[in-house]
């Protein structure tokens, strides 16, 4: 898994409310170049090693605007002294290795959203074939990124040069709920977690031995609903 930086340009944000916000909506002033909305969210990466699979919250807005522009000359006061735009997704390794990343496409059965890196993010050795089948009673580990201890608090707590810093946390649950299909392949699978919140809606679920399990689609207090990885390798090959 990886960490998946989402920066969502402010003309970005602009775009998608006015397609999906409010009939009419009053502004001070508009966003300059450098103004962002960063979402932060764990990544599954494919077999390919370049492919990612991420829950991205404001998903809309990349798909509002897939055809325009990165950044449209001269508008929203973008000028000289703006200085270059950081890249709008990049990845971060467990190693710490930052790769650029483009936005592929949203699949709509399962709400993740698709990733590509600009180069391989790591080499994946032999078949990852699929997982076990899960069952009521297993224990899950959820990971996401969580706060550093050094900066314990809300998730947007930076210092004084805006440097963000952040963990991989880990959150361990257990499957409560197993529904299948009249083939008996597991259809939704939901698991109870002390630690859960909203906050860890995108978070990457393996089993106690850490084979990938799924993506927690949605979450909510101690109770999260997770996409299963086969559903995820789908969507990957749509």
């Amino acid at each position: 898994m990886v960490t998946v930086v989402h920066r969502l340009s402010g003309w970005k944000l602009l775009a998608w409310l006015a397609v999906s916000g409010p009939p009419a909506l009053e502004i001070d002033e508009f966003p300059s170049a450098t103004d962002v909305h960063t979402n932060i969210v764990a990544g599954f990466v494919s077999d390919d090693g370049r492919s990612v699979m991420a829950r991205l919250p404001q998903a809309e807005a990349e798909l509002e605007t897939f055809a325009a522009p990165h950044f449209p000359s001269g508008l929203f006061g973008a000028g000289k002294s703006a200085g270059p735009l950081l890249p709008e997704f990049t990845l971060v390794s467990s190693e710490g290795k930052r790769v650029k990343a483009s936005f592929v496409g949203f699949d709509s059965a399962t709400g993740l959203s698709l990733l590509e890196a600009e180069e391989e993010l790591m080499t994946l050795s032999g078949d990852s074939g699929h997982t076990e089948s899960p069952a009521v009673g297993q224990l899950v580990h959820l990971y996401a990124p969580t706060p550093a201890p050094q900066l314990a608090g809300d998730m947007g707590q930076t210092d004084e040069v805006g440097t963000i810093y952040l963990d991989m946390g880990r959150a361990e649950g257990r499957l409560v709920e197993v529904r299948r299909a009249t083939s008996g392949s597991p259809t939704r699978v939901t698991a109870r977690a002390p630690r859960a919140t909203p906050a860890w809606t995108g978070a990457v679920a393996t089993n106690e031995s850490g084979t990938p399990l799924g993506i927690v689609a949605t979450s909510g207090t101690h109770e999260t609903r997770i996409v299963l990885v086969e559903d995820v390798r789908a969507a990957v090959d749509r």
